[in-house]
């Protein structure tokens, strides 16, 4: 953290494959880190760069995900403050451990957990966008597309943004003053 925190072409985007929230789970899916260790680099990530953002993969239905290692999931994303989360449902990939597993998790009840992390993801990027549009200072968007109607593209920390336009502004960077939002994108104006 210390050597790219005052990279001034580091863009403030980081992408966690955290895969779930739950330590009982993250230990059966054999991975290295734990949720607090997670949570503890997102706090140094945080403490060291300004509007740095995190987004993230969760995997719900792991075999053997109780309805308290989903709410572990479900909290650890509220308090991260995720962006984005990717949000799929286990699947059974042939001849892997976790396919021979007992306890599988029906699939409806992996779609619902799907459903569910989605609907805590809009909540906290609302709030993050709520955050952008109260603060009432420009910020530089990369313009990716035009429909029409509004060019479209991110800031370096990965917020979409989208501006009505006449025509389309791709691979331009420009200031935009944040107004409003959507619940997934930033509407500004071009200043």
């Amino acid at each position: 953290v210390e050597k790219i925190k005052d990279l001034k072409s580091l863009a403030p985007h980081f992408h966690l494959s955290l895969q779930s929230g739950s330590d009982r789970i993250l230990a059966l899916m054999k991975r290295k880190y734990n949720s607090k260790q997670a949570m503890q680099s997102i706090e140094r990530l945080r403490a060291a760069i300004p509007n740095v953002k995190f987004t993230t993969d969760i995997i719900t239905g792991f075999p053997g995900e109780t309805d308290e290692d989903f709410e572990a999931s479900c909290d650890f994303v509220r308090k991260a403050g995720f962006l984005m989360v990717h949000a799929f449902p286990y699947s059974k990939r042939k001849g892997t451990p976790a396919a021979a597993m007992k306890e599988q998790i029906p699939e409806d009840v992996k779609k619902q957990r799907v459903h569910t992390l989605s609907e805590i993801c809009r909540e906290v990027r609302s709030e993050i966008l709520d955050g952008i549009v109260s603060e009432h200072r420009p910020i530089e968007v990369l313009f990716e597309s035009f429909d029409g109607e509004y060019v479209s593209g991110h800031t370096s920390d990965f917020v979409e943004v989208k501006v009505k336009s006449e025509h389309g502004m791709h691979g331009v960077i420009a200031s935009v003053l944040p107004v409003s939002h959507d619940g997934d994108v930033c509407i500004g104006e071009l200043i």
